[in-house]
């Protein structure tokens, strides 16, 4: 293989020091080193991470609380204020105890997380209905004169919202709603209020929060109070479950420092630990937190209580009502922090999270010893690896100097060398020689990879290496810095109609005048396609603002390709940084096509500047289309049926079929968010299909009932995407004959706007239903920009006058006249007419004057589920 080393160059090699010293003396000082450093930094460190943490941990803890309390306490006020509201507007007669318990029953049965609904008057009376805890069974409470007085009475209801008189649970006597706290709050505040924090009154030991909301009168007299509770045992089981730390604890406190809730297994009333308590002695009464049983919370409330919020100045770290101090107990530092929690309805709540400091140390003398073991295992297993790789290195690097310097000089013919004292250095020389030529083939390699090779502009690759060395230097000259995401409006329409070429030639004008426009000091780059976006380094808003108008002017100016006169409108995304902007390329770029995508729904060809709430709405769409492909399987869609009443007699004529979803976790999702995120997704297919099988069989139902005077119709809408697709009206013939609901018996729904979108092939399929016996109207008419065409077009039985015209009927003569007009010319072309959004006995006779056939409205009923049409169905009249 090759020569022996010769004898003298073995002798100096003896003198010199091995390669494997070379290779271990530097490893294990270096390691070493490091591993002092490393300690020496977490010891200086630890004290502050243990306050960093806890801070954060706290946080986020009263976070956790303020998420789960927000939307319990808002729904809780939104549904006393609907009441109220139902009673004030009259379309609930409070005086009738019939109505009031059908009213309540119905407005429960709709709210799948609030449990109970009062009503108390001015004169004593009350009526309320509540669930039991597991919502499996709902129960009547009302008062009723009895011989020891006015008593309170329990029912059981059954299923349909009804009792006898034998459903009797318990009477309480000596009941007086005027004088419950709920009643006397609401009373004294003449507004919607909280309650005080009371005992419920046949469970001394049970507190609840009740929402109140008073009405009056037209005289201003109060008429009674409409109240809606909450349990405080659930956030007590809240905060029981909430995992803080292993040893901190979280509870809440009024203004007067009682315990709303407490982390700890501590009694919230005072002689309520001994069962018995409550049948001897004096009625409970709430405990002070300083009165708490708890000794550790005890103690963190009496310090609260002794040391006064400072006020903050204005560069400190705190939010606006925080205060954080540090106790110590049983020689252990607590940290706690103490948080407002406050709504608009007059709670002034505070959450106090205290945190000992040994759940943090331990974690971090953990983590002390974990790293200083890793690093003493390091460092042994560096010094043996050492060895070992020095003892395997020595002679390979010998034999292979000299096949370096070979193929340096470009020769292929490699053998093994001699030995020599300078092979390091030619070996260096070598592998410098050709690392030189290897660079430069990489630097254009590397050219080619972060450039564009249509326009030279940079590519993704290389524009996301541009804005990740901003990001890593925030804090420098560099920040704050503008992203301009540029999307051409309707190129594929250019690609399609001039071609590809023509199309190419474009982006690079726009390139072009893109690089005229923009500061020298300014990124541009192509992500692909027809998208382009701008890094502006160090640049104001206001400055990225004008930027961004000057583009959209100076891409208005149309382009002149090849005898072509082309216009290149873009839609641009504005993203401007903050404080709070995240360090990794990928969220900086969403953000920046979250404002995009919002430039193009606002209407194309402007700039969309972005915002948190876009990043938000993203997600919550993301979770909405994931559970809305399931919520067929989940059983979480609901039919509610609406009915169309006959202004001639008052009786349902048919109804009106209306979706509604059931959230497990966001409770009742409005049509308004659902139902467009279905049509974009093509979810709405399947929807809609769902929808007409239960409408039809429920239908088919109801005309099948012989103790029904009058058999019902039914109304079902279309969306454009079911109209969209080939075999729509195939679809809809096979759903109803398998009902067997008579094809006249249904009637599709479709709005001007939608026929807009699609008017060929949806006339062609509501020709073909129509045909077979099919009713066919127009919804929302009047509110489209061709109504009149499509009178004559289409095979149509019937129009539906918008809600807008109706709501202003009376009060605007130019209202008035249209629906006037829109039912003469109805009548004209033989076509029924239905008025939407009826809310008042006014509108009724306005449109009964007007000859109007039928009328649709909460006024009427509400959106129902079909038990509760069932009922509608057997009223002789729901005008009277």
């Amino acid at each position: 293989m090759g020569n022996p080393i010769p004898l003298p160059f073995r002798q100096l090699h003896s003198r010199s020091l091995a390669l494997r010293w070379i290779l271990v003396i530097p490893l294990a000082i270096q390691t070493g080193a490091m591993a002092l450093l490393m300690g020496w930094l977490s010891w200086q460190s630890g004290q502050r991470a243990v306050d960093i943490l806890a801070t954060r941990l706290q946080r986020e803890t009263a976070s956790r609380v303020a998420d789960y309390l927000e939307p319990r306490l808002l729904l809780t006020q939104e549904l006393a204020r609907f009441v109220a509201q139902a009673i004030r507007r009259g379309q609930l007669d409070i005086t009738d105890r019939e109505a009031r318990q059908r009213f309540f029953w119905q407005t429960l049965t709709g709210f799948a997380s609030v449990d109970n609904l009062a009503w108390g008057d001015r004169t004593g009376e009350y009526l309320a209905l509540q669930f039991d805890i597991a919502r499996s069974q709902m129960s009547l409470l009302q008062a009723e004169m009895r011989s020891q007085g006015r008593s309170l009475v329990v029912y059981r209801l059954d299923r349909s919202g009804q009792y006898r008189a034998t459903d009797e649970v318990r009477a309480t006597p000596n009941f007086d709603p005027r004088d419950r706290p709920w009643y006397r709050s609401a009373a004294a505040a003449q507004r919607a209020v909280w309650s005080p924090i009371f005992p419920f009154f046949n469970d001394g030991s049970t507190l609840v929060l009740a929402a109140n909301y008073p009405v009056y009168g037209r005289f201003g007299d109060l008429e009674g109070v409409v109240s809606t509770r909450i349990y405080l045992a659930d956030l007590n089981t809240f905060l029981q479950q909430l995992q803080i730390s292993p040893h901190g604890l979280a509870f809440v406190v009024d203004e007067e420092d009682r315990l709303v809730a407490s982390s700890q297994p501590t009694p919230l009333m005072m002689g309520m630990s001994d069962p018995s308590a409550q049948d001897s002695g004096p009625p409970p009464q709430r405990l002070r937190a300083a009165q708490s049983h708890h000794e550790t919370l005890r103690a963190i409330a009496q310090t609260l209580a002794q040391s006064p919020p400072a006020p903050h100045p204005p560069t400190s770290p705190e939010l606006p009502g925080d205060r954080a101090l540090n106790l110590h107990l049983h020689g252990q530092r607590y940290l706690v922090r103490e948080m407002p929690f406050r709504d608009d309805f007059g709670l002034r709540w505070r959450i106090i999270i205290a945190i000992p400091e040994v759940d943090f140390a331990e974690q971090l003398v953990t983590n002390k010893r974990t790293i200083l073991t890793s690093l003493a295992v390091a460092l042994v297993g560096s010094l043996l690896l050492s060895f070992l790789t020095a003892r395997w290195l020595e002679q390979p690097i010998r034999r292979l100097v000299d096949a370096a310097d070979r193929l340096a000089q470009g020769s292929w013919q490699v053998s093994l060398p001699h030995s020599r004292i300078g092979e390091l250095d030619r070996l260096a020389i070598a592998f410098q020689t050709t690392a030189d030529h290897l660079q430069q083939t990489f630097d254009e390699l590397e050219r080619q990879a972060i450039t564009d090779p249509l326009t030279g502009l940079l590519n993704r690759a290389g524009f996301s290496r541009q804005l990740e060395h901003i990001l890593s230097d925030q804090g420098t000259f560099l920040w704050p810095f503008a992203l301009l995401f540029l999307d051409l409006d309707d190129f594929k329409v250019v690609n399609d109609t001039l071609g590809h070429p023509t199309g190419d030639r474009l982006l690079m004008a726009v390139a072009q005048r893109l690089r005229q426009t923009l500061p020298a000091e300014a990124t541009l780059g192509r992500f692909g396609g027809d998208e382009f976006i701008i890094l502006l380094p160090a640049t104001a808003t206001e400055d990225a603002t004008a930027i961004a108008d000057t583009i959209c002017n100076g891409l208005n100016t149309p382009f002149n390709l090849q005898g072509h006169t082309i216009f290149a409108r873009t839609s641009i995304g504005l993203f401007h940084s903050d404080a709070s902007t995240a360090r990794q390329v990928g969220d900086v770029l969403r953000d920046a096509d979250l404002a995009l995508y919002a430039a193009k729904r606002q209407g194309k060809s402007r700039y969309a500047p972005f915002d948190a709430a876009m990043r938000q709405r993203s997600r919550n769409r993301f979770e909405l289309e994931s559970d809305l492909h399931q919520a067929i399987d989940r059983g979480e869609l609901e039919t509610f049926y609406q009915p169309i009443i006959s202004l001639r007699t008052g009786q349902i004529s048919s109804f009106e079929a209306l979706l509604r979803w059931r959230h497990p976790v966001r409770g009742l999702i409005s049509p308004t968010v659902f139902i467009p995120i279905a049509e974009e997704t093509g979810a709405i297919v399947e929807l809609g299909e769902w929808v007409l099988d239960q409408a039809c069989h429920q239908t088919q139902r109801w005309r099948s009932d012989s103790s029904l005077a009058v058999p019902p119709r039914i109304a079902v809408n279309c969306s454009i995407v079911q109209l969209g697709h080939a075999n729509f009206a195939d679809r809809v013939l096979e759903i109803v004959r398998h009902s067997q609901l008579e094809l006249s018996g249904l009637t599709l729904e479709i709005t001007e706007s939608l026929l807009m979108q699609g008017a060929d092939q949806a006339q062609t399929h509501l020709e073909t239903l129509s045909a077979q016996g099919i009713q066919l109207s127009i919804d929302d008419f009047g509110t489209g920009y061709s109504s009149l065409s499509y009178l004559h077009r289409l095979p149509l039985n019937s129009l539906k006058i918008d809600r807008s015209f109706i709501s202003d009927l009376g009060n605007n003569p130019r209202n008035t006249s249209i629906v006037r007009a829109i039912i003469t010319l109805a009548h004209q072309l033989d076509l029924g007419v239905v008025a939407e959004g009826v809310s008042s006995p006014y509108q009724v006779r306005q449109l009964r004057s007007m000859h109007c056939n039928n009328a649709q409205g909460f006024l009427l009923s509400p959106p129902v589920p079909a038990i509760a049409a069932t009922e509608l169905l057997r009223r002789p009249s729901l005008l009277s």
